[in-house]
């Protein structure tokens, strides 16, 4: 009987001790299930949350902008990042007409740190032509159009006003031209002077003018209508007066004959 009740008692203990081996391990197990999926939860929400904006910055011919500058910008710190909304943003400053040259740099994934680089418009002040002999300063403005007084100043424009000039100064008499050129700063403001400095050229004198046709005017008249002589310097554009002079003396002519 004692023996009976020792070996019922044995029987208990160890099934107790099962029991409780099993709830032992079904917690490691719950425990463990919750440290595996919670970090991939978390995980996946981060990486489902789109991208904010952490802080914009604006830097200007290689300096940091002040709060004016900075105002510009339409994109704010804590908004969502958006490729569209940078190209919008660069748009919009473009059209304010300050700036030449726009880049943005992003750093960081969730936390996004946008950097907006800006190069100034330059100003052409002033355009100022140099020689050994006296220029027609202001037809040489005038007819430049490449770049002009109080207009935008690129090294584009400055190539192309070189070639346009070459071909404004042989229309004026002086024949290929080399020319030079170089700027001048304004420290106080963002503009610049501009100097074509017209090394050499060359220059050729009429050696003779004759006209050939039905003369119904004299020669004589046709001479002192005309700025171009013989033996003074051949200038294109003078010539061209010249001719526009006589076409309106010789329908005057014809008109009379009528």
């Amino acid at each position: 009987m004692k023996r009976d009740g020792l070996a019922l008692m044995l029987r208990y203990a160890r099934d107790s001790r099962l029991k409780n081996r099993k709830l032992a391990f079904f917690c490691r197990f719950c425990l463990c299930l919750f440290f595996v999926f919670f970090p991939l939860e978390s995980v996946s929400q981060s990486l489902n949350s789109p991208p904010l904006i952490a802080s914009v910055s604006v830097v200007v011919d290689g300096q940091s902008a002040g709060e004016d500058l900075e105002r510009l910008i339409p994109i704010k710190k804590g908004e969502p990042f958006s490729f569209k909304r940078i190209n919008s943003s660069i748009k919009q400053i473009y059209k304010i007409g300050l700036f030449s040259e726009i880049q943005v740099a992003r750093e960081g994934e969730q936390e996004v740190r946008l950097t907006f680089y800006l190069k100034r418009n330059l100003i052409a002040r002033r355009i100022i032509f140099q020689a050994k002999e006296k220029l027609p300063q202001e037809k040489l403005r005038d007819n430049l159009l490449s770049l002009r007084e109080g207009t935008f100043f690129s090294e584009q424009k400055l190539e192309k006003a070189v070639a346009e000039l070459k071909e404004i100064l042989a229309h004026e008499g002086f024949f290929q031209p080399e020319i030079e050129t170089f700027t001048k700063k304004d420290p106080k403001s963002y503009s610049f002077d501009v100097f074509f400095r017209i090394a050499s050229f060359q220059k050729y004198i009429i050696k003779e003018i004759n006209f050939t046709g039905e003369m119904v005017i004299p020669e004589e008249e046709l001479f002192g209508k005309m700025k171009s002589k013989e033996g003074k310097e051949y200038i294109p554009s003078l010539l061209d007066e010249d001719i526009t002079r006589l076409k309106e003396l010789f329908e005057r002519e014809a008109f009379r004959c009528l």
